[in-house]
């Protein structure tokens, strides 16, 4: 199993001499998703394949089993997911990043945020660190307070209603429905509702927001 230029390729493949080109069923390839990383990536196949002993004989709890060899695939056959956190994890991973879903939003779940405004976590997993997508919904006449977020890049995607948008050293743009604000790390910002209605939308940060990257700010 091979990663390179974000395809995974399973099976046996042989290439004689270098630069020889070989050829490779299109079932065999694999497209790796951006928020998967190569080193977790390279674990998609010989993680199949050691679970798939587990569905080839029938274990239970208590059973001795002997583990011939100790390369990559006799260690993950050993760590099980069952009996090891960490391949649990690993496997958590690839499972998220390669199957299709819906995370279905859920409005009871929305909460008063400090710097000012009503927030719902619609993504945020920290088995997918790449991003986090919230709803953040601000009253007319509110302004969120100054902060930034250290290292994490963050959009702002007006969904509803009017607001003054300030970024660091820009003018403070007016902005509405369809647009996006841009945000580097570690740049100061703020909003302000100065519509009749709510002002929403859709907060989105790379890698992925935690508590621990937020900094707030003096006015």
């Amino acid at each position: 199993m091979v990663v390179s230029a974000g395809i995974v390729v399973t099976g046996a493949a042989v290439v004689v001499g270098a630069g020889a080109m070989a050829s490779l069923a299109v079932a065999n390839l694999h497209a790796v998703p951006d928020g998967l990383d190569d080193d977790t990536a390279v674990f998609t196949e010989p993680l199949a394949a050691a679970l798939e002993i587990t569905r080839q004989v029938a274990l239970g709890a208590g059973d001795r089993v002997l583990v011939a060899g100790d390369g990559k695939l006799g260690q993950l056959i050993a760590r099980h997911p069952d009996f090891d956190p960490a391949v649990r994890q690993l496997l958590i991973a690839l499972e998220n990043a390669m199957q299709a879903k819906v995370l279905y939003a859920r409005p009871e779940q929305e909460y008063w945020f400090e710097e000012g405004c009503h927030i719902l976590e619609v993504a945020n997993h920290r088995d997918d660190p790449q991003v986090s997508i919230a709803r953040a919904r601000l009253e007319p006449g509110m302004i969120t307070q100054w902060h930034s977020l250290h290292r994490t890049w963050e959009r702002y995607l007006i969904v509803a209603g009017t607001g003054i948008a300030e970024i660091g050293d820009l003018e403070p743009a007016r902005v509405g429905p369809g647009d996006v604000v841009c945000i580097p790390p570690d740049t100061r910002q703020r909003i302000r509702n100065v519509g009749g209605g709510e002002l929403v939308f859709y907060a989105i940060c790379s890698p992925r927001f935690t508590p621990a990257c937020y900094r707030a700010h003096s006015p």
